[in-house]
């Protein structure tokens, strides 16, 4: 002992103790938790901050995989060949691999955070590279093909259609959308419904103000109530 206290010593820097050195390395040595047991506690911080239940959903069916296929490993111990082994196991490619990858870091980046980590071994998954796709314009007698089909037989889209090509709103905006976001002169879209959770006013066009005057009836609750 006296031998290996000599030796570790010299390896100091100037000024610096064995206690010194000590306390830094078990300042930097993570818990040894398990994947389940941060799983499940970084799925209770993210309720905490209020994410909308679709996200939840999402990292709960990604995050919950992983920690069920490692159950009782500490955290700390998965590595980036671990990660990818899974991955190539499963099958995953493309935009659903690159989801579980986003999940995960999610789930890495709040172990260090609370100390479960010292690494995030998802960093060593190479990101998904995609060209921007390009953004598809619908000729004038498509959308009126749609609302004529519409029309005959499926009168509860006429309003998704109406508020998705005049108001330009996303499918899970209109899906979320209520009459009482309907105004006289503009629809807003709560920013607990909106993409970027900021509230938006969008301006009624005149063919929109037709489609909410001929089909808006009930004019309570959803407007695209899902049965």
């Amino acid at each position: 002992q006296t031998l290996e206290y000599r030796e570790a010593t010299a390896l100091l820097p100037s000024g610096v103790t064995i206690m010194d050195a000590v306390s830094y390395y078990a300042s930097r040595r993570a818990t040894g938790a398990t994947i389940d047991d941060v799983y499940h506690r970084f799925m209770i911080d993210k309720e905490a901050a209020g994410l909308r239940m679709r996200s939840l959903a999402a990292l709960r069916s990604q995050c919950g995989q992983i920690a069920k296929d490692y159950h009782g490993r500490a955290l700390s111990s998965i590595t980036t060949g671990d990660l990818q082994v899974w991955l190539a196991r499963k099958g995953h490619k493309g935009q659903t691999r690159d989801g579980y990858r986003r999940a995960w870091q999610s789930l890495w980046n709040y172990a260090i955070r609370a100390g479960h980590a010292l690494e995030n071994p998802v960093n060593g998954i190479t990101r998904l590279q995609t060209d921007d796709a390009e953004v598809e314009i619908y000729a004038t007698e498509s959308v009126q093909k749609l609302f004529a089909e519409a029309r005959s037989g499926h009168k509860k889209m006429i309003m998704f259609l109406g508020m998705g090509f005049f108001a330009g709103m996303r499918t899970s905006e209109i899906m979320e959308l209520e009459w009482k976001d309907i105004q006289q002169e503009y629809i807003r879209v709560r920013p607990e419904v909106a993409k970027m959770r900021r509230q938006r006013l969008i301006p009624i066009m005149s063919p929109l103000r037709d489609i909410i005057e001929k089909y808006g009836r009930e004019r309570t609750g959803k407007i695209c109530p899902v049965r």
